[in-house]
């Protein structure tokens, strides 16, 4: 979450990685929500959202069954 604040409104983007094992995984922003200055309730701003960043990638479901594989191991104790 990146938020900026400034006297006119608070703005909070969401900002997601489509991949959280890559060092340099691009990141985007996946919504962006605006509370202006004397109006009530934030609004949602698609003008700084990049097009496709919402779609699901097939590489982040292969990491995650990956991750839930490895959890289902058994640990191994280390021998001192």
């Amino acid at each position: 979450m990146r938020c900026r604040l400034t006297r006119s409104e608070w703005r909070s983007d969401y900002r997601v990685v489509p991949f959280v094992n890559e060092r340099d995984a691009p990141v985007y922003t996946r919504a962006t929500y605006v509370v202006g200055d004397g109006n009530p309730g934030a609004e949602r701003d698609t003008s700084s959202e990049v097009p496709g960043a919402r779609e699901k990638s097939t590489a982040t479901e292969a990491d995650r069954v990956e991750v839930q594989q490895r959890l289902a191991r058994p640990r191994r104790r280390r021998q001192r």
